[in-house]
């Protein structure tokens, strides 16, 4: 049977020496409600160029990860959003090719 380990009791019997927790629960909260708010912004944002007004999720980051991760996402959101564009292109020649093999099928004879 498993018992509950308590991290108080291994530090005052000496099993441990100290811990630190891994995270602050309420800067992670205010960072996904950061983001959950401003994703569209961003991502469409770095298409026109008007994401400087909504960099407030990557300040967060920033300043609770550090700037080397900051970077890596807001890297990966501009990687993204540069992606629709051709995904949108990708997405008319595959509607456009999906139409005609449909019309052709009518018309093959075997």
């Amino acid at each position: 049977m498993i018992e509950e380990v308590s991290v108080d009791t291994l530090t005052q019997t000496g099993v441990i020496l100290d811990y630190v927790p891994l995270h602050e629960r309420e800067r992670l909260v205010e960072i996904n409600k950061s983001i959950k708010k401003y994703i569209m912004a961003l991502l469409f944002g770095f298409l026109s160029k008007r994401y400087r007004r909504k960099v407030k999720p990557l300040d967060y980051i920033a300043d609770y990860y550090g700037e080397k991760w900051a970077f890596y996402f807001a890297w990966l959101l501009h990687y993204t959003s540069w992606l629709i564009i051709p995904s949108i292109g990708g997405l008319i020649i595959y509607l456009v090719l999906t139409g005609t093999w449909y019309f052709n099928q009518e018309t093959m004879t075997y």
